[in-house]
């Protein structure tokens, strides 16, 4: 049994299932992985799954679910406040989800969830583009646009030679927070032209 009371024998099938890596308390790795920015924070997940698309998002909900494990979900930022990090239960890790897509064209951005502010702005602004956010370039942008406040940070994206855009993020339909399903491991902003 691992801590969480999880069956080392399901915890070795959800390693040979993802594409990522999964981490109980006696493998090397699992301390660096749980610690946060805020040292005060010592939390310990039973598992801890470090995704690395969307697939190994959706095994390790289930896994979750099958063996009633809370779930924490860790993007890529500092999280001072420590809620990425569960207490005996699964903590799903995408800070190797970096993918950013963006299409100049459209103005609309697609990005992974372990993407840093100063990842994303770096994809943006060989476009001529920037996103308003965290102000800190380490901060998340999944945490920032998501959580913990209680409505979604709304962000402008500015083009430096045309009047401002505003930008609606967050989530889709099929993971508003009144719904059991999890997040995606992508959201995009949808930008068009303020009217006057």
């Amino acid at each position: 049994m691992t801590s969480g009371s999880v069956p080392q024998e399901a915890v070795d099938q959800l390693r040979a299932a993802i594409s990522g890596e999964t981490l109980t308390a006696v493998d090397a790795g699992y301390d660096a992985v749980r610690q946060v920015h805020n040292g005060m924070i010592d939390r310990r997940p039973a598992v801890i799954v470090r995704c690395q698309n969307t697939a190994d998002i959706a095994d390790a909900v289930k896994f979750a679910r099958e063996h009633d494990l809370e779930i924490s979900v860790r993007g890529g930022g500092h999280n001072v406040a420590g809620r990425a990090v569960t207490d005996g239960g699964l903590m799903i890790d995408t800070q190797n989800m970096k993918g950013v897509h963006v299409d100049p064209a459209t103005r609309r951005v697609r990005a992974q969830a372990g993407l840093s502010w100063n990842e994303y702005n770096r994809a943006t602004a060989a476009y001529g583009l920037a996103t308003t956010g965290g102000v800190v370039s380490t901060t998340g942008i999944a945490g920032l646009t998501l959580g913990p406040l209680p409505y979604p940070v709304q962000n402008t994206l500015l083009d430096p030679g045309s009047p401002r855009v505003p930008a609606t993020t967050g989530s889709p339909p099929t993971s508003s927070r009144s719904r059991p399903t999890p997040c995606p491991s992508w959201w995009s902003g949808s930008l068009r032209p303020r009217r006057s």
